[in-house]
């Protein structure tokens, strides 16, 4: 399998990354959250609550970083990138969130109207599918 299926297997297969942002002081702050990988736009998508924290930190600073969180192994893909919020709604992606992550459906349904929809966009990646196979990966 070569670095690009292993890359794409891994962003289909994981549900959750931590996501490092800093705020105007250049202070770090990382947090887990759950999102999605469209391979056709090359974008990464998850959903936030309108005006928390990290929205903030965002709007601050539009320099992210971000590692997916392995199930089982150490399969991982880690970038960093440029974050935004989406021109696409929250319902536009809904069922590819509950595609990927069923138990997401009831915090959609009962807070649409208080989530923001952000992409992450990132031309470099490193794949990590084993203690010695770490590859960086361009993002075509």
């Amino acid at each position: 399998m070569d670095i690009t299926n292993n890359f794409l297997e891994i962003m289909e297969k994981t549900t959750d990354m931590a996501i490092a942002s800093s705020d105007s002081s250049n202070q770090p702050n990382v947090r887990i959250v759950r999102f999605y990988y469209n391979p056709e736009e090359k974008i990464l998508y998850f959903l936030s609550f309108k005006n928390s924290q990290k929205t903030i930190e965002f709007e601050e600073n539009n320099k992210v970083a971000f590692t997916t969180i392995p199930k089982d192994g150490i399969k991982r893909v880690k970038a960093k990138g440029i974050i935004r919020k989406s021109q696409k709604s929250v319902q536009d992606l809904k069922n590819k969130f509950i595609e990927k992550l069923p138990e997401v459906k009831k915090n959609i349904d009962e807070a649409e109207n208080l989530l923001v929809l952000y992409e992450v966009s990132f031309t470099k990646a490193t794949v990590t599918i084993g203690v010695k196979n770490t590859t960086e990966l361009e993002i075509l």
